[in-house]
């Protein structure tokens, strides 16, 4: 079974403001999302057998759980997370066929935080905030012939993605302490443990488990972050047709830290 659940409230608002060659923008947008994931592998067992002879016999030859440690409940991540951006635009008529628009937005995140982190791992104990998050935009708009028939674009500016809720599930269930991964493979004393369909219901004490996949925030983490450009040309051919070229480009800025 598979849990993805999100719960959005907004709040925005947003004024203009017109006066001689300018017009400018600003406003604000308040987000909550409250999130709930469940995704961990196998969490009602899964028996593999090597043959339709071996399952009739009920002959397992591997078998394969993520239990967990606290509670059926601790499987599933919830939290909340914050958002709150301001921006201001203005845009400025520098001649009769010249528009130049500037503006700036900022954003902040507030992450949910581990509820039981692994003390082994300092990494599991934060989801840094991202309160940094300034966004500046230019754009400009040349009508060349003055007639509105041949317009040149070109604009460029910063952008910040949100991280995506599955990161924050990792850090909150699989920190090597919340929940563990079993396999008979690795200690074969499972298998007389539990009874065919049935799942365990709770870890095995003194049960060898294998390697973890463990998942932590660089304390440093940021929100991913684009630097992007771009350049079109539109020119009328007819009063009803348009043929525009663009070209985008889009570069990531290398000294963000993911999770690891």
């Amino acid at each position: 079974p598979r849990l993805f659940e999100s719960t959005r409230y907004e709040l925005t608002d947003n004024a203009s403001l017109t006066g001689g060659t300018h017009r400018l923008r600003f406003g604000f947008d308040y987000n909550l999302n409250r999130a709930a994931q469940q995704r961990e592998s196998n969490i009602l067992g899964r028996y593999d057998f090597t043959s339709l002879a071996n399952y009739i016999a009920r002959r397992i030859s591997r078998y394969r759980q993520t239990v967990s440690t606290l509670n059926a409940d601790a499987l599933t991540f919830r939290g909340n997370q914050k958002e709150l951006a301001f921006f201001a635009q203005d845009k400025i008529a520098l001649h009769r066929n010249l528009t130049l628009t500037a503006g700036l937005r900022w954003e902040g995140q507030w992450n949910p935080q581990p509820t039981n982190p692994n003390p082994a791992i300092p990494q599991s104990a934060r989801i840094p905030n991202d309160v940094a998050q300034w966004q500046p935009r230019l754009a400009l708009a040349w009508d060349a012939c003055g007639n509105g028939n041949t317009v040149v674009r070109l604009s460029a500016g910063i952008f910040d993605a949100r991280t995506p809720a599955n990161l924050f599930q990792r850090v909150f269930t699989d920190n090597g302490l919340n929940a563990l991964a079993v396999d008979s493979r690795t200690d074969a004393t499972i298998l007389s443990l539990i009874q065919f369909p049935n799942p365990l219901t709770a870890f095995p004490p003194g049960l060898k488990v294998p390697v973890q996949r463990v998942f932590g925030f660089e304390p440093n983490f940021r929100n991913p972050r684009s630097f992007q450009t771009a350049a079109t040309i539109e020119q009328r051919l007819g009063k009803d047709l348009i043929v525009s070229l663009g070209y985008v480009h889009n570069s990531t800025w290398k000294d963000r830290k993911s999770v690891v």
